[in-house]
């Protein structure tokens, strides 16, 4: 037997569907008992699906509150948002502050219709009054959810890494995470950091090789990543070898996440069976490998040129996370990349220290011009209007203090979003984005017309003669590229176009390849900016062509 109306039921449905969109959260589960409380089980689960009917971006389901005590100490990486009523929240939010570290760091938020409060989870602690030995990080915490609240994003985020990076150092810590500091003696420590000018970051080392293992190779390159990223101002706090098995790696990286701002993974990104990091990479951050196309047309090139075959074992080299950022490799064949994941970046890097130790130096050159403010994003659109732009990302970002930028050039939008110092764009927004625009996106900064040449001498073949004037044949003359001949038709035909007094059409271009690959694609176009467009679109579908092809 239990009390429930609808309006409030549906007050703290909203408020956490709200929660999850604002804080980029995929999926959001009900914990609740309706096996057994039927009737006001089946009343909430109505109500819930109603209003997640409403955010249709975000997947709800229902489970068995006993259930949910189980599965997130066991998987707590398929979980988003959790929703609970009263007791059944109670007792939630006990197991997961226990999953987290204890009471100690966990805060909590009581939101009303006008008024809210926050607190640490444990309550006021009487047991604990005089003894000068709590763990004062629940407090911390609990007073940046209130910051965050009341709009102090930023203040709010400087409290959470500060806490965060006392409680890694393990220096300064109470008798609950294993420390002998007093209440005053870690809530000082936190204070210090927070006003700290400037904070050393932490790292993980991991080296992949049985051979390293067995002592067969002198480990090197891991002295020689530590020192350069020392250098960096970061604190390596652990260097660890493991085997080529995917497990081990991924058991690795899961038990680091978190734990360190930075994780560097060197080895195991090559073609050979015994090459796993990519894969292992993937199934600890939970995000599927696919392949980039641009990538795999660069190794090949590159294959070529150093006379090596081109065996379709070195498509491999062109897995990635989805998600993830590519780092090109200016010496070799392999490129890596890195992905955030639970609160850590993760570089992975090839073996061979003439290639890994200046990637990992681009991408340490990078992450501090992003540090000293130079934080800026960029999207090169096609196929799609500049207010359509603007309306997705004003849907994603409706209360943001970035400066957002659009501009049309022809056949283009141009997106440019500046975040401010200090507060480069987090990796969830990043990956949101680059799905939202997914089937418009061209690159971050280079036209179709200009990645279709890197490619292949391209030669085009047409039924509407007038064409040719705008496709003209490419053929480097510096560097021998694979031929391609494209068979391109427009609907309607250049003749009556340039002869029409509309100002506004819409035009549909169908682009053929050799191998039968077909893309189709329609346009709203200008007479006078058809130079332009035209072989912007024809690039665009070849390109879309050729990855169709290659998978």
């Amino acid at each position: 037997m239990r009390l429930q109306t609808r309006f409030g039921l549906e007050r703290l449905f909203y408020t956490t569907f709200d929660y999850a969109r604002q804080h980029h959260f995929s999926h959001v589960t009900f914990a609740d008992k309706p096996n057994v409380m039927r009737e006001s089980g089946h009343f909430a689960a109505e109500v819930f699906y109603e209003v997640a009917a409403q955010f249709s971006d975000i997947a709800a389901d229902i489970q068995n509150v006993d259930a949910v005590a189980l599965r997130p100490v066991l998987k707590p990486d398929e979980y988003g948002v959790i929703v609970a009523e009263n007791m059944f929240g109670d007792i939630l939010s006990d197991l997961v502050a226990g999953m987290m570290g204890g009471l100690g760091l966990a805060p909590s938020a009581n939101v009303g219709s006008h008024i809210p409060y926050f607190e640490p989870v444990h309550g006021s602690a009487p047991g604990m009054a005089g003894k000068n030995k709590a763990n004062p990080s629940a407090m911390f915490y609990s007073i940046a959810l209130m910051l965050d609240y009341l709009g102090f994003h930023r203040q709010a985020k400087a409290i959470d890494l500060a806490v965060d990076r006392v409680i890694r150092e393990g220096k300064i810590t109470t008798y609950d995470l294993g420390g002998t500091a007093t209440t005053q003696q870690m809530a000082h420590a936190i204070i210090r950091t927070i006003n700290a000018a400037a904070v050393t970051r932490t790292a993980c080392v991991i080296t992949i090789g049985d051979e390293l293992l067995s002592g067969q190779y002198q480990n090197s390159n891991q002295q020689h990543l530590s020192q350069l990223l020392a250098a960096a101002d970061y604190q390596v706090r652990l260097q660890i070898v493991c085997a080529n098995n995917i497990r081990q790696i991924s058991s690795i990286l899961n038990a680091c996440c978190g734990q360190n701002e930075l994780l560097v993974v060197r080895g195991g990104l090559e073609a050979t069976s015994d090459d796993k990091t990519r894969e292992a990479v993937a199934n600890a951050v939970n995000h599927p490998l696919i392949h980039h196309e641009n990538v795999w047309v660069t190794i090949q090139q590159r294959l070529r040129k150093l006379g090596v075959p081109d065996d379709k074992s070195n498509r491999l080299q062109a897995l990635f996370p989805s998600g993830s950022r590519i780092l090109a490799n200016p010496s070799g064949t392999v490129p890596s990349f890195y992905i955030s994941s639970g609160g850590s970046q993760v570089v992975a890097l090839p073996r061979p220290p003439s290639q890994a130790l200046p990637m990992l130096e681009s991408y340490l050159s990078l992450t501090n011009k992003c540090e000293a403010g130079e934080n800026k994003y960029d999207w090169m659109l096609i196929g799609i209007s500049e207010g359509e732009v603007e309306s997705k990302v004003r849907e994603l970002l409706p209360f943001t203090e970035w400066d957002i930028h659009f501009l049309w050039e022809s056949p283009y939008v141009l997106m440019q979003i500046e975040t401010p110092p200090l507060q480069p764009m987090l990796q969830s927004i990043l990956n949101t984005l680059d799905e939202i625009f997914q089937a418009h996106l061209v690159s971050k900064n280079n036209t179709a017309v200009n990645l279709l040449n890197d490619v292949c001498d391209i030669s085009w073949a047409m039924p509407d003669a007038a064409l040719s004037v705008l496709l003209l044949n490419e053929k480097s003359v510096t560097e021998r590229k694979p031929p391609l001949c494209a068979e391109v038709s427009i609907n309607p035909m250049l003749a009556s176009v340039v002869t029409s007094d509309n100002l506004l059409e819409k035009m549909t271009m169908s682009v053929r390849l050799q191998s039968g690959a077909t893309q189709t694609v329609a346009f709203p176009y200008k007479n006078t900016l058809l130079p332009k467009s035209i072989p912007e679109y024809a690039a665009w579908c070849v390109l879309n062509a050729l990855a169709t092809d290659n998978g």
